[in-house]
């Protein structure tokens, strides 16, 4: 169909403007900010990090741009479903991983996986958490999937007090794949 078709292409133009980037290192703005060493497989351009969003076969789908005040992404690239492993090779299907952990940002999957070593997924955002789990739970079954969930409490309003969109789309996605 006519969308797969411009995400084919979003995704060709993306892979080509990665292989024109040199790999991130530790004194670019994000990484500085966040206090996250640079891990394989992220670039830089300028200020900007340039973190690349797989399918759950490896495929690059998209780039999520993490700019000094905002994030975006590859302008008409399928953002839904895309993903960044960090000591996981998505191409390689014999690969059967312990425990699974899944994040929101890049910042929080570098630093959950520096302390734990264990294979994590960067899903980019809360709006993508579930479509992550449920493709990384198609592609590995018997995979215990954590979700290490953002704490939105500091983003309470006070039309809706007890809001916590970071915690409520964590336990819903585990919930869906009994994570």
């Amino acid at each position: 169909d006519v969308q797969n078709e411009r995400y084919a292409a979003a995704a060709l133009a993306a892979k080509k403007q990665l292989s024109n980037l040199k790999p991130a290192t530790q004194d670019q703005h994000y990484l500085q900010k966040k206090g996250c060493t640079p891990t394989n497989d992220i670039y830089a351009a300028g200020k900007t990090l340039c973190v690349p969003g797989y399918d759950p076969n490896g495929e690059l789908l998209t780039i999520a741009y993490y700019y000094p005040e905002y994030k975006g992404y590859f302008e008409g690239a399928r953002k839904h479903g895309a993903m960044h492993p960090i000591g996981l090779d998505l191409k390689n299907e014999s690969v059967k991983p312990p425990p699974l952990l899944i994040t929101e940002g890049y910042a929080t999957g570098n630093t959950v996986h520096q302390a734990t070593g264990i294979p994590t997924v960067v899903a980019f955002d809360g709006g993508n958490i579930k479509e992550v789990c449920d493709e990384l739970r198609e592609k590995y079954p018997d995979a215990l999937i954590v979700i290490c969930a953002d704490n939105d409490k500091w983003m309470e309003r006070d039309d809706k007090i007890g809001y916590n969109k970071g915690l409520k789309t964590a336990r819903e996605a585990a919930d869906k794949v009994g994570g």
